[in-house]
């Protein structure tokens, strides 16, 4: 057993205010004391929330990694992407996650029933959406370099993503020198893929780990092999190989944060307890 860096999200925080009508510097002293140093946080809502800024900072907590969505399936305009590195290194982060935007439906359909990675790769070279995705994400990558920020990916669960799969992701990476990957354990259930394979195809990449695990649910859609069930619990008390994941990573040298997620909690602040908890059993 070893300690490790832990982060959250910010979101949770403000949910489990929410939940329990404690106040927010009682809930962070909370999250303190149960070994979290990191906050993940949304770009909108830190470059709106200056207090909250001062008050996390106040409080000791760094600031793992600011993430941000974008339309960049239609949009060409770097001025966000920009501000979000800018703000990187005014929070001392060194890593952003970009949602980079979203297929429409009929895009979509197109990948149902693509599983190689040659069917894939053709179907992303015929699209104008991946084609201005995959121009934005080089500019800010470029940008992000010369402030020395690493721009990550990670395995976006949503259909319309247009980076949900293994080979949705690589074909990024193989044409984006620098970019890398945030591995989302929880994620590649939502696409019914291996996360065990997905990460050894992608663990070169990796830069960044969201360990969101995932509890079994019954009533399931016939046919799938890897999703269980996508219900949000507690880090470790759910069925993917968390523990797994974490000792594979550090045996390839990750030194650097975890960051705990569970977005649809009923109870975050007990959530976040029994994560932190977990993370320290092993």
């Amino acid at each position: 057993m070893q300690t490790r860096k832990l982060s959250i999200f910010f979101e949770h925080i403000l949910e489990a205010q929410e939940q329990t009508g404690l106040s927010l510097s009682n809930i962070l002293d909370q999250v303190k004391r149960w070994g979290y140093e990191g906050i993940e946080i949304n770009l909108d809502y830190a470059v709106q929330n200056p207090d909250a800024i001062m008050l996390l900072r106040q409080k000791g907590f760094r600031f793992s990694c600011i993430y941000q969505f974008y339309d960049w399936e239609k949009s060409t305009d770097l001025t966000k992407a920009k501000l979000h590195v800018d703000t990187a290194v005014r929070l001392s982060a060194g890593k952003i996650l970009v949602v980079p935007g979203f297929f429409n439906d009929k895009e979509t359909e197109l990948f149902h029933n693509l599983h190689k990675k040659d069917e894939i790769y053709k179907m992303m070279d015929s699209l104008d959406s991946v084609k201005n995705i995959t121009s934005m994400l080089w500019q800010t990558v470029q940008y992000a370099q010369e402030k020395h920020i690493t721009v990550t990916l990670e395995d976006f669960d949503s259909a319309n993503s247009p980076c949900a799969k293994t080979y949705q992701l690589l074909y990024f990476f193989e044409r984006i020198k620098g970019l890398k990957f945030t591995m989302d354990c929880g994620n590649f259930a939502y696409s019914d893929e291996d996360a065990a394979e997905a990460f050894n195809q992608l663990k070169e990449y990796m830069a960044h780990i969201h360990l969101k695990d995932r509890g079994r649910e019954s009533c399931l859609p016939e046919g799938l092999h890897y999703n269980k069930g996508l219900a949000p619990v507690p880090t470790g008390s759910g069925y993917i190989p968390i523990a797994r994941f974490v000792e594979e990573a550090e045996s390839m040298g990750y030194k650097d944060y975890f960051a705990i997620e569970h977005f649809g909690s009923p109870d975050q602040l007990t959530f976040m307890q029994k994560s932190a908890s977990f993370m320290e059993s092993f």
